[in-house]
């Protein structure tokens, strides 16, 4: 598939996506302990929470970030296959819990971060 764009549309495109991967609602659910890192590539999200993450604040960090990092990775001009790394941490104890890629498929459950 080819994707042709204006360079103001591709702008803000990026500036669209980069909003939807803001995730007030995941910080905010926790902000003592509830936060996550996205490398500039859009690449590698790494996250920390605990399995009281709701749903909406989960689904936003594990589908629309991964989905808008890629959207983004290739309206920044990168080429080549995107795949993204996802790891997730318990935000207590700081413990990795699991670490998968997107292509692979959904890889955990949110029990998986305990308490």
């Amino acid at each position: 598939m080819v994707v042709v764009v204006t360079e103001r549309q591709r702008l803000a495109y990026i500036k669209y996506n980069d909003k939807r991967m803001d995730l007030d609602e995941f910080v905010q659910e926790s902000p003592k302990y509830y936060h996550y890192t996205l490398n500039e590539e859009g690449t590698e999200l790494s996250f920390w929470a605990d399995k009281r993450l709701s749903p909406v604040a989960g689904s936003s960090l594990l589908y629309a970030v991964p989905r808008c990092s890629g959207y983004n990775y290739y309206m920044k001009h990168h080429t080549g296959k995107w795949d993204m790394l996802i790891t997730a941490y318990n935000c207590h104890t700081n413990q990795l819990i699991h670490q998968y890629h997107v292509s692979e498929g959904w890889q955990m459950s949110m029990d998986e971060l305990g308490e």
